[in-house]
């Protein structure tokens, strides 16, 4: 059996490899994050949710599946906390 990562297809540019798409987009995920708490910008739960919603918009107008799971999750999670 072939060790290597399953690809699919994406456009018209070829086989994408799953596992650095899922890299990429935890460094994606990592590098907002660290713009958030560097930038100065409030940490207050609230405004970090209205964050998350804006990047839920965002990425539903884009079509970036992998961003909408991302900041729905965020969304659910600043929700839950209250």
């Amino acid at each position: 059996m072939d060790d290597e990562a399953p690809t699919v297809p994406e456009n018209e540019q070829g086989p994408v490899n799953l596992e650095e798409e899922t890299v990429r987009d935890a460094d994606l995920i990592a590098e907002w994050v660290s713009d958030v708490l560097q930038d100065g910008i409030s940490k207050d739960p609230k405004e970090l949710e209205v964050m998350a919603w804006d990047g839920l918009q965002k990425a539903c107008k884009d079509h970036d599946y992998h961003s909408e799971v991302l900041f729905a999750s965020l969304v659910d999670f600043y929700q839950w906390i209250g």
